[in-house]
């Protein structure tokens, strides 16, 4: 992220903080039990993924056999349909998402976990078709994977030596690792979340002893790790997602049933809505839509989502942060962030004729993405910023 962004994204914070202290809603969500995955009882230590809204939940295991099922949940109507299986059975693996594609990277190809591997392998739903491509150098079971202006960071895990502190990059642009700054504290059954910019890398276990509560983050701009505040309790393997640039981590091997919520601006958690049921060992979590979604092996096979209430500011956060993670050519990405800090200067009176004029602006926000649609800016990038900003507009109570 360019000087100029950074500049910009502390500004609007400075902002939000105190135009939208009258407009902010309350905190909290609600849980729901939506339907089922698809196979038997029982399949855990699978990964998660979400593209365009659609939840897709891959490998994992029954019993004592490891699978490559692919399965892919739709909010709108509460269904799970069956896709091509990838190409390697693994448990344990991860998963991440870049310009519309599931990568599933690394876990164990047998049960046991004697084979460790790291295999990737990117699923098209377009063409429900796989495709092979460049292994982890690191071969890894139980790491964190976190998305940052384009490329996956993978981070931590279990190695053939035990908890690892590996800090690997993959850039699919051009299908290729290469190694950066070990985490500081090796650890697997990590989770990670990439937000503004950077890499959050939380929790885990050691592999002999404990369980740790610890919270490091990673600054590619300068190869560097910083330690952020702890999570409440010690947790790991839990399910994560964000939303509106807040971190949601759900369940995990402590036996905790509590959700979790850190802002990475006040660098602060807070407790949220109790789970319905526990989202065990190995559960899986991602968000869509606004939505946090995590499974698991739990003793009714829950398939659970997270609904949060979002505030203005929490959304504008956002969606700023969805700009700088696209990448989109500086020029443009500039334009756009100046017409939401002017809407931010319009509010800074909190009168009825600025909130007008808010409104105007990030209309003016909305007409410009539109405008680069397919251009500048690829269709389902502009669907996702027109989208964010169609949420502010309905915080705000715009006409």
């Amino acid at each position: 992220m360019n000087v100029s962004r950074r500049i910009f994204l502390a500004v609007l914070t400075t902002l939000c903080m105190t135009v939208f202290a009258s407009h902010a809603a309350a905190q909290g969500g609600t849980w729901a039990i939506e339907a089922p995955l698809p196979v038997p009882s029982g399949l855990g230590s699978f990964a998660f993924g979400s593209i365009n809204g659609e939840v897709y939940a891959v490998g994992g295991q029954l019993g004592s056999s490891v699978v490559a099922t692919l399965e892919v949940y739709n909010p709108a109507t509460n269904t799970w349909t069956t896709k091509t299986s990838m190409p390697t059975a693994r448990v344990y693996p991860s998963a991440a998402v870049v310009n519309g594609l599931l990568y599933v990277i690394g876990g164990c190809t047998t049960f046991d976990c004697a084979g460790l591997t790291g295999t990737v392998e990117a699923y098209d739903p377009v063409t429900d078709a796989w495709t092979t491509k460049a292994p982890m150098p690191t071969p890894r079971r139980e790491f964190g994977v976190g998305v940052i202006n384009g490329v996956v960071y993978a981070v931590g895990g279990f190695s053939g030596g035990g908890a690892s502190s590996s800090n690997e990059v993959y850039d699919p642009s051009t299908n290729s690792w290469s190694t950066k700054a070990s985490k500081p504290t090796s650890l697997g059954q990590v989770k990670s979340e990439g937000v503004n910019g950077l890499l959050y890398a939380m929790g885990g276990y050691d592999g002999c002893c404990s369980l740790y509560a610890t919270v490091e983050a990673y600054n590619p701009s300068t190869d560097a790790w910083i330690t952020k505040a702890s999570l409440p309790s010690p947790r790991a393997a839990g399910g994560t997602g964000v939303i509106n640039a807040t971190i949601y981590y759900a369940g995990g091997t402590s036996t905790e049933s509590q959700l979790v919520a850190y802002d990475p601006i006040g660098d602060a958690w807070t407790t949220d809505a109790t789970s319905p049921t526990q989202c065990q060992a190995t559960c899986a979590g991602t968000a869509a839509n606004g939505v946090l979604y995590v499974s698991g092996p739990t003793s009714v096979d829950d398939f659970m989502a997270f609904t949060p209430t979002a505030s203005p500011q929490q959304l504008l956060t956002s969606l700023v942060g969805t700009i700088a993670s696209f990448n989109i050519v500086s020029g443009i990405a500039n334009s756009l962030d100046a017409k939401l800090l002017a809407a931010q200067s319009s509010l800074a009176a909190a009168k009825k004729n600025d909130l007008n004029t808010a409104c105007n602006q990030i209309g003016a926000f909305i007409n410009s993405v539109s405008a680069q649609s397919g251009n500048q800016i690829t269709a389902s990038q502009a669907s996702q910023l027109v989208g964010q900003a169609n949420l502010i507009m309905s915080a705000l109570m715009c006409p």
